[in-house]
């Protein structure tokens, strides 16, 4: 990634950047899912099962009921953050091959927790504007620390706060192997309060998409502590 590919939505207003239009939309009230995924070079000997899994997890949901409320936007993260792609419908989002998760490089979590979150606060305040009511999940997944990044934890962490104050919205966070303690310190001091700690396995990659899939279609956003 160059870095003319930074994740920077500062001077982004219209609805196409971020994400679906207003005249595409198919409901009057949405759940935006937000995935964060950690394409450093640790997670190169997963990169086959978090695609799979990300697949999966999608199709789940493009076949429920409530599919037409369910919009997607992923972001990744290695030397630097990019996003792959806005808020889509989840019929219109693409597979996650080599072009969009190539794990290599560094870690610049805390560039795309940052980025994220002020996507997703972009689209629902765009939304808000026009009547559309909107929940909001933003999902983490890393296996190390950050390394790479040009904003601090704290940064993020303030701007979680902010966001926090609104309805609906699922801070999620989660650390793939190593230090369970060390990864749950790091997404405290980023602001995010639901966190699960796991090993990194292709199991648990499945399992945990399978749970995030099934959480947003159950309810969309709710409450935090009852997301994982």
């Amino acid at each position: 990634m160059n870095d003319d590919e930074v994740l920077n939505l500062d001077t982004i207003t219209d609805f196409g950047a971020l994400g679906v239009g207003l005249d595409d939309l198919e409901s009057e009230d949405v759940t935006l899912v937000s995935y964060v995924l950690d394409a450093s070079g640790s997670m190169g000997p997963h990169a086959a099962d978090v695609v799979a899994a990300f697949g999966a997890e999608i199709a789940a949901m493009a076949g429920a009921r409530t599919a037409d409320q369910v919009l997607v936007s992923v972001t990744v993260f290695q030397d630097v953050a990019r996003l792959c792609f806005g808020y889509r419908k989840l019929a219109d989002v693409p597979r996650l091959d080599a072009g969009l998760y190539a794990p290599d490089g560094c870690t610049a979590l805390f560039d795309a927790a940052y980025g994220a979150l002020a996507h997703l606060d972009g689209y629902r305040a765009m939304l808000r504007d026009s009547g559309v009511r909107s929940r909001g999940v933003v999902l983490v997944m890393t296996d190390v620390e950050d390394n790479a990044s040009r904003r601090r934890a704290d940064e993020v962490k303030a701007l979680a706060a902010r966001l926090s104050g609104d309805e609906g919205l699922v801070l999620a966070y989660v650390g793939f192997g190593g230090d369970g303690a060390a990864q749950a310190a790091q997404a405290a001091a980023l602001g995010f309060p639901t966190v699960l700690t796991t090993a990194l396995s292709a199991g648990e990659i499945r399992r945990v998409l399978g749970q995030v899939s099934r959480s947003v279609l159950r309810t969309g956003a709710r409450a935090p502590a009852s997301f994982f």
